[in-house]
């Protein structure tokens, strides 16, 4: 799946960005901060700066399994951080 949507998706017209979480894949490991799923903080990160490219572009995220169960930790995180519960 990890190269498969992203291609998927540009033939579809979408502008597609794969985040390599931080000590997996291809990104190495270059301070002490690590979690098995992801950091959402890491995330947050990579959306602002997608956000800041293109900014009139609305951004949906997919997430397989573990990338799944960043995306929900993430959307939580959003949330209490807006008040709106979690």
């Amino acid at each position: 799946p990890g190269q498969t949507f992203p291609r998927t998706f540009r033939k579809a017209g979408f502008r597609a960005v794969a985040y390599d979480r931080r000590g997996h894949g291809s990104s190495a490991l270059r301070v002490p901060r690590w979690n098995l799923f992801g950091d959402t903080e890491d995330l947050a990160l990579v959306l602002r700066r997608v956000q800041k490219m293109y900014p009139e572009s609305p951004i949906v995220c997919v997430g397989i399994s573990a990338g799944a169960a960043l995306l929900m930790r993430y959307l939580r995180d959003e949330a209490r951080s807006r008040g709106e519960g979690g």
